[in-house]
């Protein structure tokens, strides 16, 4: 069991010191505070080799690249420093990337013709974002007055805006000012903490979509050690004999994901020292592990315990848990499909570049509608969201139709449905084949054990 002490970086390892990208060393600590974006993903990348995250998050712009010549540690300066961050061989091909390279040349074409920071969230999209949460507080307000329909629309506003306020800060999208993206982050702490949204979405799915062993999302419903049906989401996990009952544990699991990230999972992350089994779960402070314990607290009490104080008991209880379940419902419902279906299982022993990994893993449908682009939050172009995760859903219909020439191109295969109930129906049929009785035998890989890192 880790002690809060044990979820804290040593400020004299190491492994603090230093970012690792391609394999090499590089001290950014001088930097940190005059980073573009805020210090925070600086912060989160320190002790680990983040080359992935480096070239996903400045894909449309050099000088980075250049700049980090100067802050390279050579072997001699580090000769003696105790620790180090294990250089991992990066799964994905990076010397050879004629795929990459022209995709990132057409879609800065495209930004070219935009007013600077015009990949970032534009005016028409901010008037959404700050309708549906007005429309949020005034369903929170019914809620607490006990007005039964505010059980749907809560949820639902606070998905239209506050869950797309949160991922798109959490991804530096928002706003090329660092408060905007953390205050949007904020707003959806609700569904689920900013530090552990950082290290399962950002640090460990983005960087390694569906790879066994370092994408936490994998793990989400496997249900190993306790007594609960569950599902496996990759052929590469082992099979039990309780996944039969899939069906039954996906009804009810896709409704907890947002009680379960916000609330129920916390205490396993704190213990066990690792968000979803892959990414280090580790702070910078005890400071920032009480802040977040307490953080958790205050949405157990408003959303939990409040309803108790208000109405009666079946009443508190309906009040309590429809919200969160339809939220969960919603979030289920428009994530899975995006990377679950028999396209998007990836041969781990074949190196190919990143980006076409990143294709290959997700999944589009509808991707020139403006209702589902806002419905959807923008998770209906996953592969540009993937791709190009620091640009605002507001412009992924335009770049669909870019990473879609380019894959034409190159010969990359880009794969979508026509609808989302086509793309939920391979979801269906992609589950059932791994966990309905004797799937077909595939042996299950290593835990693959990620490099450090804080916040």
């Amino acid at each position: 069991m880790d002690t809060p002490s044990q979820l804290v970086r040593d400020a004299s390892d190491a492994n603090d010191q230093y970012w690792y990208i391609h394999g090499k060393r590089y001290d950014l600590s001088a930097y940190v505070d005059k980073h573009p974006a805020g210090s925070l993903p600086l912060e989160l990348t320190r002790g680990r080799e983040c080359t992935e995250l480096f070239e996903s998050y400045h894909s449309l712009c050099k000088r980075p690249r250049k700049m980090l010549t100067r802050f390279e540690v050579k072997e001699s300066a580090a000769a003696g420093q105790p620790g180090g961050c294990p250089m991992r061989a990066s799964p994905f091909e990076w010397d050879e990337t004629p795929f990459y390279d022209d995709l990132k040349t057409r879609v800065s074409a495209h930004f070219r013709e935009q007013p600077n920071g015009g990949h970032k969230t534009p005016w028409a999209s901010w008037a959404l974002l700050v309708s549906f949460t007005l429309l949020t507080a005034l369903s929170f307000v019914a809620w607490v007055l006990g007005h039964w329909y505010a059980l749907l629309t809560l949820p639902l506003f606070y998905w239209l805006g506050a869950s797309n306020l949160m991922h798109t800060g959490g991804h530096f999208a928002l706003s090329r000012r660092p408060w905007v993206n953390r205050l949007g982050s904020l707003m959806g702490s609700v569904h689920i903490a900013p530090a552990t949204w950082h290290r399962q979405h950002n640090i460990g799915h983005h960087a390694f979509t569906n790879l066994e062993g370092r994408d936490p999302d994998l793990n989400h419903f496997l249900q190993v050690g306790v007594p609960m049906p569950g599902f496996r989401l990759s052929p590469r996990q082992r099979w039990l004999p309780k996944y039969a009952w899939h069906r039954f544990a996906m009804a009810t699991q896709s409704m907890m994901t947002t009680a379960g990230p916000s609330i129920l999972n916390t205490p396993e992350y704190l213990v066990d020292g690792k968000m979803g089994k892959a990414v280090p779960y580790l702070f910078s402070s005890r400071w920032a592990v009480l802040g977040h314990i307490l953080g958790r607290l205050a949405v157990v009490a408003v959303c939990f315990v409040l309803p108790f104080f208000l109405f009666t008991p079946w009443k508190a209880a309906a009040f309590a848990a429809v919200p969160v379940l339809v939220h969960g419902w919603l979030y289920f419902a428009f994530s899975q499909v995006s990377h679950v279906n028999a396209d998007c299982v990836p041969d781990p022993d074949l190196k190919i570049e990143w980006a076409a990994h990143q294709v290959g893993t997700s999944h589009d449908y509808r991707t020139q509608s403006r209702f589902w682009s806002v419905f959807s939050i923008g998770l209906n172009n996953q592969i540009v969201h993937h791709l190009f995760p620091q640009v605002a859903p507001w412009h992924y219909p335009a770049l669909a139709k870019i990473v879609a020439a380019t894959c034409e191109t190159h010969g990359v295969p880009y794969r979508t449905s026509p609808t989302w109930t086509a793309a939920f129906r391979k979801l269906l049929n992609h589950t059932a084949a791994l966990n309905d009785p004797a799937p077909a035998a595939v042996a299950p890989v290593a835990a693959v054990e990620p490099a450090p890192l804080a916040e």
